[in-house]
Parts: C-alpha cells; sequence; structure tokens
C-alpha cells in the first residue's frame, strides 16, 4: 500500500515538473478513487459489519480494475500523448 502512495506521488510530481497539471490531477483522482471503498470497507470490517465489509470490496475491486486498467490508460494517457 505504501508503493501505491509513493508512486502516486511521483507521478504527480513528474507531471508538475512538466508543467502537466491537469494530467497530475487526474492521476491523483483515479489512483484515489478505489481507495475509499477499500477504506470504508476496513473501517466496517473492525466494526464489525459484515454484510458491508463484503459489498464495499466488492465495489473497490471493480473500481479499482475499472479506474487503473480502463480509465487511465485510456482517458488520461493516450490523450495526452
Amino acid at each position: 500500500m505504501t508503493l501505491h502512495h509513493v508512486v502516486t506521488i511521483g507521478l504527480i510530481g513528474m507531471s508538475y515538473g512538466c508543467r502537466y497539471l491537469r494530467v497530475g490531477l487526474a492521476v491523483l483522482v483515479v489512483h484515489d478513487f478505489a481507495d475509499i471503498f477499500l477504506y470504508t470497507a476496513k473501517s466496517l470490517h473492525y466494526l464489525k459489519v459484515k454484510g458491508g465489509t463484503d459489498i464495499l470490496f466488492a465495489i473497490f475491486a471493480i473500481s479499482f480494475f475499472a479506474s487503473r486498467n480502463v480509465f487511465y490508460p485510456f482517458y488520461v494517457l493516450l490523450p495526452t500523448a
């Protein structure tokens, strides 16, 4: 998990250095969108809420796949190339 944040910060820093601020913001949104569901699922797990944990983890898995493998390459990287 820490490596994920290091990579995200590196991508944002490089986009700032190359004056691609909009791309940096898009990277931040895409890379951290799925984390909302993961952290909420973890919190519900600690609170012993079984059904909510499973549902939120499934939403996390779908949003993680969609944001990293669909949205990021096709809507962030390709238009800037």
